[in-house]
């Protein structure tokens, strides 16, 4: 895939769009979160769908990508794929690796956590 605007379509594959859709499909945050989550102690992992295809020197898109956000705020991982499938299988590698080396489960964010991030809840 070698365009630069993308959007998912209902089978979270990843289709060419115009600037316009791009921009349109990022107002509703739901369908562009593959998963968050927290371990207390003040770690946040989040996955989500970029829109932007992130293969700068060509080649196949990569679309997604984790971020591991540390006590502190500051980043401490960051990884990207190419699929949803691959994002979520990332994340959850992620979430398995962290709370072996930190020794707590992860849990799903409350809303002040999401917010420090930037983010806001997301209507099931």
């Amino acid at each position: 895939m070698s365009f630069m605007y993308g959007k998912l379509n209902e089978d979270r594959e990843v289709i060419e769009a115009t600037r316009e859709e791009w921009s349109e499909s990022f107002s509703d945050p739901s369908k562009r979160v593959v998963q968050q989550d927290s371990i207390d102690g003040g770690w946040f992992v989040s996955t989500v769908f970029l829109g932007l295809n992130h293969a700068f020197s060509g080649g196949q898109g990569i679309w997604f990508e984790s971020m591991v956000f540390r006590p502190d705020g500051q980043t401490s991982d960051e990884r990207r794929y190419r699929t949803w499938n691959q994002a979520k299988r990332g994340h959850e590698e992620i979430l398995a690796r962290l709370e072996k080396e930190i020794g707590k489960r992860s849990r799903p964010p409350t809303e002040h956590e999401l917010t420090r991030y930037g983010y806001r809840k997301i209507q099931a």
